[in-house]
């Protein structure tokens, strides 16, 4: 089952919970984490959905919800975009995709110089960057 909304964006459903009381209040819990489920990074949607059931003599309250998340990196390419660090370097992986989304170009020449310092300034831009940060 599909919800479809959001700009005609077709989300899966990961879960459907149900609590029913007879006491007047109910309690409904879920754990997401056993769904292998990875929310790719550049649609940047997730979407939390509820509903409730009312009756003529029940009222429904949402107390409230906990979404967490863990960010990943993709797999890196097969061939190195900067002349300076190999494949098999232990950083590789996370050096390419600064490179493939803009938030890095080296240092000129075709390499990262992955040992040089960093200053202050070229933090500034690489968080900038990756975060899509802007001062409006």
């Amino acid at each position: 089952m599909s919800m479809d909304y959001l700009n005609n964006i077709s989300l899966p459903q990961l879960a459907s919970i149900w609590s029913v009381s007879n006491s007047g209040c109910g309690y409904a819990s879920v754990d997401l984490r056993p769904l292998d489920y990875t929310v790719v990074n550049y649609d940047k949607r997730l979407v939390l959905q509820i509903e409730f059931a009312f009756t003529t003599t029940s009222v429904e309250r949402f107390a409230g919800v906990i979404i967490g998340y863990q960010l990943q990196v993709s797999p890196a390419p097969d061939t190195p975009t900067f002349n300076d660090v190999s494949a098999t370097d232990p950083a590789y992986q996370f050096i390419e995709p600064l490179a493939n989304s803009g938030i890095t170009a080296g240092c000129g020449g075709n390499a990262y110089c992955p040992d040089a310092p960093l200053t202050r300034r070229q933090m500034a831009v690489f968080l900038a960057k990756a975060l899509d940060l802007s001062y409006q």
